[in-house]
């Protein structure tokens, strides 16, 4: 129990535990109208699913059960056929992700709704490509940023391999709140005169 599954067992888990784990956060996002934090609208990755997206562009580097390449039958460009959206988002990953985000912003195309995916589709043509950039965008988006794996729970599977930074030298305020405002009309003012607005009384 202590060894660190292979990957083959990582890889049922992803296709099995983990997909079922999005069902739950999906219904929970959709019954709540959640919106999380730091969002960063049509202009990033979807906010929710990076994970899924690059679990689901690896899995389409696989072979599927007819002994046909996945990478043949299915390329990227793929996302913007409703059929295949149809037919195969119960079996990938990625197109049951695509399949989320088409239900949750009706009302737009596709390349307005998710551009960043619709680029992703039209110019790399390999899901090897697709997985490998997927990848770097999750390091720079979460991992790189400490307001989001503040809230991660590492462990042996997970786990926090870097050497910490050294924390920087804790220096007491010269100014707070209250010495800044009696100080705004002053010519060393920390803040310029603010325009009055004009429904306000002396």
């Amino acid at each position: 129990m202590g060894e660190i599954p292979s990957l083959v067992t990582m890889r049922a888990v992803t296709l099995s535990i983990f997909d079922q784990y999005l069902k739950v956060t999906r219904r929970l996002q959709v019954d709540y109208r959640l919106e999380p934090a730091g969002s960063h609208g049509v202009w990033g990755l979807d906010d929710y699913h990076c994970l899924p997206l690059y679990f689901g562009a690896c899995q389409l580097q696989g072979v599927d059960p007819a002994g046909v390449t996945s990478q043949e039958l299915l390329e990227p460009k793929c996302i913007m056929d409703e059929h295949t959206i149809r037919e195969y988002g119960d079996s990938y990953m990625y197109f049951g992700c695509i399949r989320y985000i088409q239900e949750i912003k009706k009302g737009a195309p596709f390349f307005e709704a998710s551009p960043m995916l619709y680029d992703i589709s039209q110019t790399l043509p390999s899901w090897d490509k697709v997985a490998r950039g997927l990848i770097r965008l999750y390091e720079g988006e979460v991992l790189d940023k400490r307001v989001v794996v503040q809230h991660f729970i590492f462990s042996k599977l997970f786990p926090c391999t870097w050497t910490p930074s050294r924390s920087s030298e804790r220096i007491a305020p010269t100014q707070n709140f209250r010495t800044i405002i009696q100080n705004s009309g002053s010519k060393d003012s920390v803040i310029p005169h603010q325009t009055r607005a004009p429904w306000a009384k002396d």
